[in-house]
């Protein structure tokens, strides 16, 4: 009972144990002293190994138990100041940047709660299931591994963890599924955005880098028209092509937005071209979504090999800026479309159609 009585109040007090015994060293002076210390040692290291960094936890020595902090508090990281984040996934490590704001956001709202304690530190103890690196515009930042927490600088080396945290790891972990993309680095988020509002919905798995079919095409302009407006049309009858049945190809030929590439055939597994995207896209603005465009005239140096039932559509699609050239003053009408640059320019559309919803 002593023994336990001797560990207790070491625990409670969180008294540095080596400095203990040597402050209590008559204590065990004797020929059994030396193993009486090494026993308690050890007995006092299990207990305070077994500590659990949670709710529950009492806070070790520099922490004040009866405060509660939130993650501002700890790191100084207002949700302005965070300019992007990463999310790395314990299972394989693999790591994905995103600066998409609601992604930014709702793990903020999360984390930055009044609900972080200092705990027990288990920063060598197992592993982790997601790490939050948070970055302010200068690259600066701090990381919150989940369950293992975050080590403020300025707090003595103490961890914090939020009790808040199957929630967070909820969150995150959906946040994860959103920007885990094999995808080129300019398209990460507006890939990440088209998944969370609903643009890639009953499709298939996407190569992003690879070309994009016609259909897959059209299955995209016909959520993006699902998604940003009330229009309830979705004839599907009667079907105009032999080699598809697919009702989102076949409805957008029934309001005259795509064609053919010959009659009765739609070619759905063609690959698209940058001229026939941007005439679908322009002939989906006119029906369902009109908007004014500038009428600056845009001197590609390829503007000869764009066709002529394309030349407008390439001119209005670059005043808005929903399609812009591939780089040397080049907008390339033949090369066939990508479905991460499909992708962009549809969640673009996406994006300024909400801010004029916003504005009115």
């Amino acid at each position: 009972m002593q023994l336990f009585g001797f560990v207790n109040s070491v625990m409670i007090e969180r008294t540095n144990f080596p400095a203990f015994c040597v402050q209590s060293k008559h204590n065990f002076e004797g020929g059994d002293g030396m193993k009486k210390c090494i026993a308690v040692f050890v007995l006092w290291r299990l207990l305070v190994s077994t500590l659990a960094c949670s709710a529950e936890t009492e806070p070790v020595s520099g922490g004040d138990p009866a405060r509660l902090y939130t993650f501002e508090e700890l790191t100084g990281l207002s949700r302005e100041k965070i300019d992007h984040i990463v999310i790395r996934s314990g299972s394989d490590g693999s790591g994905y940047s995103t600066a998409y704001g609601k992604i930014l956001t709702d793990i903020y709202n999360t984390i930055n709660t009044k609900s972080f304690t200092p705990c027990v530190s288990q920063e060598n103890s197992g592993g982790w299931k997601y790490q939050i690196l948070f970055f302010d515009e200068n690259n600066d930042g701090c990381t919150y591994s989940i369950s293992k927490g975050i080590y403020p600088e300025g707090h003595g080396g103490l961890a914090y963890r939020t009790t808040e945290e199957e929630k967070l790891e909820t969150v995150v972990e959906a946040a994860y599924a959103l920007i885990a993309n094999d995808c080129s680095n300019w398209a990460s988020d507006y890939i990440a955005q088209a998944k969370d509002i609903g643009l890639l919905q009953d499709m298939e798995a996407i190569s992003y880098k690879e070309n994009i079919s016609r259909e897959n095409f059209c299955e995209m302009v016909y959520n993006l028209i699902d998604i940003t407006t009330d229009i309830q049309w979705k004839k599907v009858s009667p079907n105009p092509f032999e080699d598809t049945d697919n009702e989102k190809v076949i409805a957008l030929r029934l309001e005259r937005i795509i064609f053919g590439k010959e009659v009765r055939q739609f070619a759905p597994q063609d690959f698209l071209t940058r001229e026939e995207a941007a005439t679908i896209i322009v002939r989906m603005i006119n029906a369902v979504m009109p908007m004014a465009a500038t009428e600056m005239y845009f001197e590609y140096d390829d503007n000869h090999a764009v066709s002529d039932w394309a030349a407008d559509s390439v001119q209005t699609i670059s005043n808005l800026g929903f399609m812009n050239g591939v780089g040397g003053n080049l907008f390339a009408p033949k090369e066939n479309y990508t479905a991460e640059q499909a992708i962009t320019a549809l969640v673009r559309i996406y994006n300024y159609n909400k801010a004029l919803d916003t504005a009115a």
